[in-house]
This record gives C-alpha cells, structure tokens and sequence, in this order.
C-alpha cells in the first residue's frame, strides 16, 4: 500500500481528480500504509549506545566527561520523504492546472503533518506523550493569542455594551487555560537522550505528568538500595552557543533523622542572608569551593567526608551545581557544556546514590 501511494499522488498532481478532499482521502490513504508497515517495525532498538562506547565495554569503567548518545529516529526515511513531496506537490499542482483550486494551498502543512503522524505511529509511548503534550502547548498557546486579540477588540470597541462582559469573561478564561495548557504541554515533555539513557542504564520510563508520582523526570530505577529518578535538558548547539545540559537527579530516601541539607558553590548569591536559615559547616578542603549548610553537623560530616573519597563526582569539572536534602527527597543537579552521555551519567548517578544512600 505504502507502494502503490506514490501512484496515487502522481494521478492527484494530474489532475485526474480535484478538490482537496482527494488530497485527504490520499493522506489517510497513506497513513493506512504506515500502519501497515508499523506492524513490522520493533519498538526496541531504537537507541544506539553512547558515542565514543567501545562495543562489549559494558564491563569497563567509563570515563567522567559527557560523551554524547545517538538516537536513532524512528520515522522510517520514506515518511520524510513524503511529507517533503506532499508540501511541494501542493504548489506543483496548483502551478500545474490551468484552473487550479484555490483551497488546495489550505493543504500545504499537509508535509508537516504527514511528518509529525509518522513520529507518532513509529514512535514509541513516549514519544506519543510528547507529541500529544506539544499539541496542548500549540492550542494553548492560540487560545493565550485569541485572548490577547479579544482584549485589544474590546479596547477598541469593536463589541457592543452588553457584549463586553461576556467576551471579557471568556477573553481571561482562555488566558489563564492557554498558560496552564502551555504549562503543562512544555514542563512534562520526556527528553529522548533522557528516555534513551535510562534504557541502557537498566531503568524504566517514568510515569511523568502533573498528577503522576514521578513528576517531570524522564527515567526512573533503583541504585544503591534508593529510588532514583533523573531528569535530562539536552540544548543543541546554536551558532556562538555550545551544546550544554542539565542533569537533576532525585534520590527517595527515608531520612530518618530528618536531616535538611543544602549545598551550593560559593558566589553572590550564596552570600545573600535570609537565602537560607540552616546554619552553615566547617568542612575539610576538599569542599571549600560550595557552602554547605545542615542542621544537624554530626549526622553529616561523615557521609560528605565519604562522598569525596574515590570517585568524585562533586566538582567543578563533573558540573556539580547544588544539593539539597529535605524531608524523602535528595536533589542534586548538574550542568555542563556539551552533549549528555550514557557513561556521564552512570557515573553521576552511582555517586549521588552513594551520597543518599547514607540518609537513607
């Protein structure tokens, strides 16, 4: 069926039949293709290791410095292909006729779509999510557009006195619903080197969302006898600006004590009073460069005099940028330039689990 589409459009551009409900019938027709084609494609395997991992190293210790993963895309290369030919066969065809329909060029995001459609029939259940979140963020996003635009025609009134009310009414609703949507559809989205990371790692997807127990982070398992979960922001290259990310791990411990731990690098804002109110700690030289802060000295000196013996994942050079301890819940968050690796992690991972473990 996939085949036999290229046909089918070719008689379209010919004109041998008009409108643009024709086009349609020919994307659905095509997306019967890929249905069809989906039910031979694995969901698994959808990620290469990391770049720069020797094959059969799983054994071998990695190196600390972020060595980026490849994500192998899941939309098979005729689906690229053919949305980039469905938006320019729109503007062949009406090129092409001597009276072309007009509503036709109504069809040029058809490419888009047809593009967007095979990431969400190839792609697995969370690149599903994400693409069914960007929708809620793109109609929020109108409706926060159509409130701004309501507002300016009640300024200029353009509506009639007993109509103001109403439309004011509906103007802030669709405001204030447009921003949770766009919230919502934005904060929630599980990165793919996240996603692709986790799976190599032995760990499961997170069940992400607003109401759901993991919140926004991407993967979740356990290390170290603790729940761990961590959450990637992978920022591609852009001209002058480098590659960085952020990595922030969250490690559920019991934390019988009750322990409340911060530790932050030294700077401005750490010297800020009224920042926080936990009491600050004489440490070894090996932390010299972050304030640390607890509220019990004893129940903390040992774990951080350990945490820096062996394999130091607190620096500088492993982008250590903060930790805090309160209540069950251990973050520490990481930011380097770069791209993001399965063996950065791990090593991130083994030694914040390390840490946590000794709350637990």
């Amino acid at each position: 069926m996939v085949l036999i589409a290229p046909l089918v459009y070719s008689f379209y551009l010919r004109g041998f039949f008009t409108g643009p409900y024709a086009h349609v019938a020919y994307i659905v027709f095509l997306t019967t293709g890929f249905l069809a084609y989906r039910s031979v494609i694995s969901e698994d395997n959808k990620t290469t290791p990391a770049a720069g991992t020797e094959p059969g190293a799983a054994g071998k210790e990695p190196a600390i410095a972020p060595a980026g993963i490849e994500i192998k895309s899941t939309i098979p290369v005729f689906v690229q292909i053919t949305g980039g030919l469905l938006a320019l066969g729109v503007i062949y065809r009406h090129l092409l006729l001597e009276k072309p329909d007009p509503r036709d060029l109504l069809l040029l995001p058809a490419g888009a779509v047809v593009v967007i459609a095979g990431q969400f029939i190839y792609g697995d259940s969370v690149c599903r999510r994400n693409i069914a979140r960007y929708a809620v963020a793109l109609v929020s996003s109108l409706a926060i557009i159509g409130a701004i635009m309501t507002g300016v025609f009640i300024a200029a009134g353009a509506f009639d006195p007993p109509q103001i009310k109403t439309y004011a009414g509906l103007a802030v609703a669709a405001f204030f619903a447009g921003c949770a949507g766009a919230y919502y559809g934005l904060k929630y989205q599980q990165s793919q080197e996240g996603v692709a990371i986790g799976r190599e790692l032995g760990f499961s997807d997170a069940d992400s969302g607003p109401t759901a127990a993991d919140g926004f982070y991407d993967s979740k398992g356990r290390l170290n006898g603790v729940e761990t979960l961590f959450n990637i922001e992978q920022v591609p290259a852009y001209k002058n600006t480098p590659a960085r990310f952020t990595l922030e791990v969250l490690c559920r411990c019991a934390n019988p004590m009750g322990v409340k731990l911060e530790i932050r690098p030294r700077g401005i804002l750490s010297a800020v009073p009224g920042l926080s109110t936990l009491p600050k700690l004489r440490l070894a030289p090996a932390w010299e460069r972050y304030v640390v802060r607890c509220d019990q000295e004893q129940a903390a000196l040992k774990p951080l005099a350990e945490a820096k013996n062996g394999d130091d994942v607190f620096t500088d050079a492993a982008g250590f940028s903060g930790l805090e301890l309160s209540g069950t819940e251990f973050k520490a968050v990481f930011r380097l330039e770069g791209y993001v690796g399965t063996a950065y992690v791990k090593r991130v991972l083994e030694g914040v689990t390390r840490l946590a473990s000794c709350f637990n």
